[in-house]
């Protein structure tokens, strides 16, 4: 039977196991994907269980190993399973400790915060910019319900299939989905963030400071006019990255039909091969 056992969502949590194990206590880490598995390195004293579990079967589990200890130390957005875990213990008379990776401080004045997804979904979609989803698959359903997400949102999630598979059923194209393991530096970040087409310097020299708006809307005709000013800009943007995006391309196919001219099997598919695109691209 376990000493412990330690819900390890995140890298903290493997972190913990490991070293829990390191140290000789036996220790039976939960992971919900294989991906996950591969990630605790089984071994030792560590044994790692993959699969996500009912609060019925996290009970049944409890109760198996004896009752130990229970580390949460499942991802900050996972509230519905923090919750289960928690029942679970109350219900089979296991401790229960949670761990909690320290919340960054955030400025009112570069941030719009919200208290959850729908609220974040329901601000974005008065605003025009791309967006970078970094919140997990879990949740990526939601943003879906924005009317242009196939062209507008990217998702970062764990390159594992599950993630990517799931990532197609709602619909995201390849080309915007990013799979990464964590954790991220401010510069990759902020490299991410230009690779999409996203400036917000320029952004905010177009539009106006959109942490500005409190004021700008004392009015309806403002309110109007303002709005009428971000989605002009909005659209001048999307062109321009529309623009830089395609210049490559047509500089290489506009070289390759120099040189090809005099080639008599020259033509629209042999030029589109020479920049692997479609030639109905």
């Amino acid at each position: 039977m376990r000493q412990i056992i330690v819900f390890a969502g995140t890298t903290e949590g493997r972190e913990i196991s490991r070293w829990l194990a390191d140290e000789g206590v036996e220790t039976l880490a939960c992971v919900a994907t294989e991906y996950g598995r591969e990630l605790a390195q089984e071994g030792g004293s560590l044994e790692v269980l993959r699969g996500r579990l009912s609060r019925e079967e996290m009970e049944g589990l409890f109760r198996r190993e004896g009752c130990p200890l229970v580390l949460d130390a499942t991802h900050p957005y996972a509230a519905e399973v923090s919750a289960n875990i928690r029942e679970a213990c109350e219900n089979t008379g296991c401790g229960y400790l949670r761990f909690i990776r320290p919340q960054a401080s955030l400025s009112d004045e570069n941030c719009i915060v919200t208290g959850s997804v729908e609220e974040a979904v329901r601000r974005l979609a008065v605003l025009p910019s791309r967006v970078l989803v970094t919140t997990g698959s879990k949740e990526l359903h939601r943003f879906t319900q924005l009317p242009d997400f196939r062209e507008r949102v990217f998702a970062r999630v764990l390159p594992s299939p599950e993630a990517a598979a799931h990532c197609a059923e709602l619909g995201f194209p390849g080309s915007h989905v990013i799979g990464m393991q964590g954790p991220f530096s401010e510069e990759l970040n902020l490299a991410m963030l230009r690779q999409i087409g996203y400036d917000s310097e320029d952004l905010v020299e177009r539009c106006g400071d959109f942490q500005a708006m409190t004021s700008v809307f004392s009015s309806v005709e403002q309110t109007k006019s303002y709005l009428q000013g971000v989605f002009e800009a909005a659209l001048d943007l999307r062109d321009t990255v529309s623009q830089k995006k395609y210049s490559s391309l047509l500089k290489n196919a506009r070289t390759y039909i120099e040189q090809n001219y005099d080639n008599e099997e020259i033509s629209l598919n042999t030029v589109a091969a020479s920049v692997n695109l479609s030639p109905n691209h």
